[in-house]
């Protein structure tokens, strides 16, 4: 520990993030574990040291509503793509703007969305079978039924990977990376550029509109699986802030 708080005083040349501290901390945990699995060392003091990586003070990164329009139009019309990626993203346009509406629409998690099946969709009951049960809106519907109706053949998925919802052009399942690329490829030519935009920020943008639509943080905490409240309050808060200043900002004093 005397050797991180080295890296937490107050001169700029040595001072770190948690970030920076978190991997030293790995690295550390790493070389004092090689020589005690080998019999070097009868204790390994970096097992016991831990150290909280994640910044609560950090802002929440999320989608602005005209941000999401402007996302959905550049996958439907392919405006910002090079004439070269142009061919290939027409091809998996359908399928690509069907995974970005279900995650932006759903907040599920990358790694649910292409863990699911045909059968994983419920359209009558507007419901999405993965390991916690999520319900979906009518924009969610028609990008499925689209894609599965028109688009999904065409990927011609194997024996093995007959069931699966989203295909990708080798004819499997498509696995996480894929669709972290997919997402990577359109949010560089839609606004705004500056962020950077993963699944998992397409599900803090669900939890954000949620949240501010109704207000109620525990239908967002239901929504989004977690089990602790206290965790979606401190992740929305600035979204809680905003909403206030709206309130606030409504209140006239003269007509």
């Amino acid at each position: 520990m005397r050797y991180l708080s080295h890296y937490t005083k107050d001169d700029k040349a040595i001072k770190n993030g948690i970030q920076s501290k978190a991997r030293k901390l790995a690295s550390l945990k790493t070389f004092y574990q090689y020589y005690f699995s080998h019999g070097k060392i009868k204790h390994n003091p970096a097992a016991v040291v831990e150290i909280d990586i994640k910044d609560k003070n950090k802002d929440i990164i999320f989608l602005q509503p005209q941000e999401v329009v402007c996302l959905l139009e550049c996958i439907e019309s392919g405006n910002g793509f090079t004439a070269r990626k142009l061919i290939s993203q027409q091809k998996t346009r359908i399928r690509d703007l069907a995974i970005v509406i279900l995650l932006l629409g759903t907040g599920i998690r990358v790694s649910e969305c292409v863990g699911l099946d045909l059968d994983s969709i419920d359209f009558e009951n507007g419901v999405i079978h993965v390991t916690r049960k999520g319900n979906f809106n009518d924009e969610v519907e028609n990008a499925l039924s689209n894609y599965i109706e028109h688009d999904r053949q065409k990927y011609k998925p194997t024996e093995t990977n007959h069931n699966a919802l989203f295909l990708s052009s080798k004819h499997n399942r498509m696995s996480v990376g894929a669709v972290e690329y997919m997402i990577k490829q359109c949010v560089s030519i839609a606004p705004p550029h500056r962020k950077k935009i993963t699944p998992h920020k397409m599900r803090s943008t669900f939890g954000s509109t949620l949240y501010y639509e109704t207000g109620d943080i525990y239908a967002v905490a239901d929504a989004l699986g977690h089990s602790d409240v206290n965790t979606t309050k401190r992740h929305y808060a600035a979204v809680d802030s905003e909403k206030r200043r709206e309130n606030f900002r409504k209140i006239t004093l003269r007509e």
